[in-house]
């Protein structure tokens, strides 16, 4: 319940207007960690090869329960972008990242380098000898998680045209998490002013592209 109520609730609205936004900021965060691999994707492959892996959190591409236990063990207890991160931190692995590399220097077309990427998930393994362990990969993922923090995220501009309900504007920290115990009162408030600063950005950048439209509006109309 706590997980449809706060942490995927915006994949359950009445459209995927914020759900695209979100896949929008899969590119902003790939961007600050692999901007090669950025560059490589941008021209070519729309984020939407990953549009499953955010809405189920991997659950429509891994079989194997074991390793999508371990997953959302993660997910469950960590911010609600965790998932992106997630999707960041696999697209980034050495083997995919050598892949995808390969695909595009053979001249393969989009499709291709697409199909390949739909298909990426099945390699997390739940072995540590497997090609992709869980394990490292969520290693991997917490390693990007804080070198770019939500808050860095949400300050962008392409984050600002998330809708004032998402929950990424007011869902965390949970609202449960002041109920707990073990959770420190440094954090909480913490993560609040980092969402008190990424709000105050969102706006100026709203703001911006408010007063952009009406300076082309002012000018077409001085054409007429």
């Amino acid at each position: 319940e706590m997980q449809s109520l706060h942490m995927m609730l915006d994949h359950h609205g009445k459209d995927f207007t914020d759900t695209i936004q979100l896949l929008n900021l899969v590119l902003v965060l790939l961007e600050k960690v692999d901007k090669e691999l950025f560059t490589m994707l941008r021209h070519h492959v729309q984020p939407f090869f990953c549009l499953s892996w955010l809405i189920t959190w991997f659950a429509h591409d891994i079989k194997d329960l074991r390793v999508l236990a371990r997953m959302y063990d993660a997910f469950v207890v960590s911010h609600m972008l965790l998932p992106l991160y997630a999707t960041v931190a696999l697209i980034t692995t050495p083997c995919v990242r050598t892949e995808i590399k390969r695909l595009f220097e053979y001249g393969h077309d989009t499709p291709e380098v697409y199909s390949y990427l739909q298909h990426v998930p099945g390699l997390i393994s739940y072995y540590k000898d497997g090609t992709i362990p869980v394990d490292t990969l969520l290693s991997q993922t917490l390693d990007i998680y804080h070198l770019y923090p939500p808050h860095v995220l949400l300050s962008t501009e392409t984050a600002s045209a998330l809708s004032d309900a998402s929950m990424v504007w007011h869902g965390y920290p949970y609202p449960w998490y002041t109920k707990k115990e073990n959770i420190k009162k440094g954090f909480f408030y913490t993560e609040q002013d980092h969402m008190t600063r990424a709000l105050q950005q969102r706006d100026v950048w709203r703001r911006k592209r408010k007063n952009h439209h009406k300076r082309n509006v002012d000018y077409a109309l001085k054409l007429l």
